[in-house]
């Protein structure tokens, strides 16, 4: 359910580079916190959340520097100097793979694949244990209470989003708590909740047909009939219509385009899910 919140191909090359900017200063933060494999990890749902909520600043000039890119044989322009900014983040793009893997847990879908990525990554989530530890949050009660949450899902409601609402909450609060936005605690739990809402949606509608031939479990389960797509559709353009409404004013124009270009991007992964979606209804 990664990977919706990112922006398009459309971007000026001022905005591009403001862009891989940030992008190539969480991965170095990655790198150098928890080492080279946790840059494999980096997600960009958490700097659209950063730029949204406020939390991450415009790109000052004056700090930026070319380093060695983590994973290419190249020179990247990163910020220096500002760790306030990417252990942060750095911390949350852990902290959602950490979801997701919980979620396919239990769904009890761990293969070989899931057991090789436990291997490879081991020694990179017991340093964010250890992290977290540092800020009174223990990683297994964080899972006990994670996946008590996801259990809710799987519990009779009137609706998909009643479903969904356990875990929103939980996982919103704790990243807010993470990324205060300047003091702004609710405009960043507001927008964490609804872009989880539309990061399930869009998954869920995407992967329905698949889900139903597995037996896995899928939110959208139980709300059935020819309005299913309608119904995402529409959660999903509420939620982004409160994130744009609860998003930090800001008058930087790489800013405003990235921004805009991400929203964009959403709503095309939305037609490309329903999409999906309406081709398995043909073909059952």
């Amino acid at each position: 359910m990664l990977g919706y919140f990112r922006p398009g191909t459309s971007l000026s090359a001022e905005s591009k580079r403001q862009y891989r900017i940030i992008y190539c200063s969480l991965c170095h933060s990655l790198r150098n916190t928890y080492g080279r494999r946790a840059a494999l990890l980096l997600q960009n749902d958490s700097l659209f959340f950063a730029l949204q909520s406020g939390f991450m600043p415009p790109v000052d000039e004056e700090k930026v520097v070319k380093k060695r890119c983590v994973m290419q044989p190249k020179k990247v322009e990163i910020l220096a100097s500002s760790p306030e900014v990417f252990e942060p983040l750095a911390d949350f793009s852990l902290l959602t793979v950490l979801f997701a893997g919980w979620d396919n847990e239990l769904d009890e879908r761990r293969g070989v694949k899931s057991r090789l990525f436990d291997t490879l990554y081991r020694r990179v989530f017991t340093k964010l244990g250890a992290k977290l530890r540092q800020r009174g949050v223990s990683l297994d009660g964080l899972k006990r209470e994670c996946v008590k949450n996801l259990e809710l899902e799987r519990k009779e409601a009137s609706s998909p989003l009643e479903r969904l609402e356990g875990f929103v909450r939980f996982a919103s609060k704790l990243i807010a708590e993470f990324f205060p936005s300047a003091g702004k605690g609710e405009r960043s739990l507001e927008i964490a909740r609804e872009m989880l809402k539309v990061m399930y949606l869009i998954d869920a509608l995407e992967d329905y047909h698949s889900d139903r031939r597995h037996g896995d479990f899928n939110v959208l389960f139980g709300h059935e009939g020819p309005n299913l797509a309608e119904y995402v559709e529409s959660g999903v353009y509420s939620s982004l219509e409160a994130i744009s409404l609860r998003g930090k004013f800001s008058t930087d124009r790489c800013l405003t385009e990235i921004i805009d270009s991400t929203f964009s991007f959403v709503v095309g992964r939305l037609a490309l899910a329903r999409e999906k979606y309406n081709k398995g209804v043909k073909d059952a």
